[in-house]
């Protein structure tokens, strides 16, 4: 929704599932390597950006999001610091489908 100067507004409707993916692992996960080796790898050729795939399932609640046409958006920032952290890392994703489950005690 954008608001005008005189307090008129408009909404707008963009036909997209696009969105960003944030992945947040501890500083010592084996995850890390293996994203930074994709990474690397895939940063070699045009032909293998963005055509990831994640698909993400919550096994309490059943929530899932399916993730297609994934690129890398930045490599994490390596930080060495006192305490260990946690590396970020951030995905472009072309097509993000969200499907709610059902709670399941």
């Amino acid at each position: 929704m954008e608001i005008g100067a005189d307090g008129s507004g408009q909404h707008s409707l963009i036909a997209s599932n696009a969105g960003v993916l944030t992945v947040r692992l501890l500083k010592t996960s084996p995850a890390n390597a293996q994203l930074m080796a994709l990474y690397q790898a895939q940063q070699l050729s045009s032909a293998t950006w963005g055509q990831n795939v994640f698909s993400l399932t919550n096994a309490q609640t059943g929530d899932s999001v399916a993730c297609s046409g994934v690129a890398f958006q930045q490599r994490t920032k390596l930080g060495y610091k006192t305490k260990a952290g946690m590396n970020e890392w951030k995905f472009d994703c072309i097509s993000m489908i969200e499907t709610l489950g059902t709670y399941n005690p």
